[in-house]
Parts: structure tokens; C-alpha cells; sequence
């Protein structure tokens, strides 16, 4: 991803195919118009409209991609279930 898209609210497929490690096919499966509410597991975008032919390209609010993410390892641990290593004699 480059440095531009790291300050944008919006990812193409592609970077959220990347993030999620999901193919594209899977991105597409779950887009939804971004008029609509949040929806859990539902990936909002826009059409960008650029005046060319073919199919316009789509932006995906970056917040749901960040939201499908699963959590740190550090934090999907408790750390009241972690018993201390013995010193070996």
C-alpha cells in the first residue's frame, strides 16, 4: 500500500484483498452501498465517477476493511489464563 492510501478513508479492492487476505471475489461478496448502514461482515464503498467507459472503479470505506480485521494476538489472550514458565533445576 502506498504512503497516499494510508491517509485516505478509502481502499480499492485490491488493498482490502490484501488486507483481509481474501481474493477479490470475496471483496465483491460483500460490498454493499455506502448509502446503507453499517452492517456486520458488509464492506461499504462509492462508485468513483472518472467519465470513462467500461466499469467505473470502486472505493471501499477503509474503517469496515479495518473493522473485519481479527485482533492482536496480545489482546485475544487474557493475561489472567497465563500460568509462568517453571526455572529449569
Amino acid at each position: 500500500m502506498t504512503d497516499e492510501s494510508t491517509n485516505s478513508p478509502w481502499m480499492t479492492r485490491k488493498e482490502a484483498s490484501e488486507y483481509l487476505r481474501l481474493d477479490i471475489s470475496t471483496i465483491d461478496k460483500r460490498l454493499t452501498p455506502m448509502a446503507t448502514r453499517p452492517t456486520e461482515g458488509k464492506l461499504r464503498f462509492e462508485t468513483v465517477r472518472t467519465g470513462g467507459k467500461g466499469n467505473p472503479p470502486i472505493r471501499i470505506l477503509a474503517e469496515d476493511v479495518y473493522a473485519l480485521l481479527p485482533p492482536p494476538p496480545e489482546t485475544a489472550i487474557s493475561q489472567t489464563n497465563v500460568v509462568p514458565l517453571k526455572q529449569a533445576s
